[in-house]
């Protein structure tokens, strides 16, 4: 039984006696497979990947979750994070942020990420 090569490259490239000339033909088929890559479509894919990851998280975050009200963000990197703890009586802050919304609520912590106090 005699195992079928996948390409007729790779059989050319197997009956070629002289080594020098099989790798050289090699050299090209890599090449000649690889050209189609160059740095501007490995930008394009890994924008595509991650446009579709954002797009996805996107969506199944508001089909699982209910959208919950909370104090606003006070700064843009450390949203309401800081305010309990610059205060003299933190626990006040967290009884007022839950009398203006409710038992559960959302409080926005640093960059996007949110903590949720039941």
């Amino acid at each position: 039984m005699r195992l079928r090569p996948c390409s007729p490259s790779i059989e050319l490239i197997a009956n070629t006696m002289d080594p020098r000339a099989a790798l050289t033909r090699a050299y090209d088929e890599v090449l000649a497979i690889s050209s189609w890559l160059t740095a501007l479509n490995v930008v394009a894919v890994i924008a595509t990947i991650l446009t579709l990851r954002i797009a996805i998280r996107a969506v199944s975050r508001n089909l699982n979750t209910t959208n919950l009200i909370g104090p606003p963000r006070t700064t843009l990197i450390f949203g309401c994070s800081r305010v309990p703890k610059e205060s003299r009586d933190p626990g006040s802050i967290y009884e007022e942020w839950a009398r203006e919304s409710g038992s559960v609520y959302k409080v926005p912590t640093t960059g996007r990420e949110e903590d949720y106090a039941l």
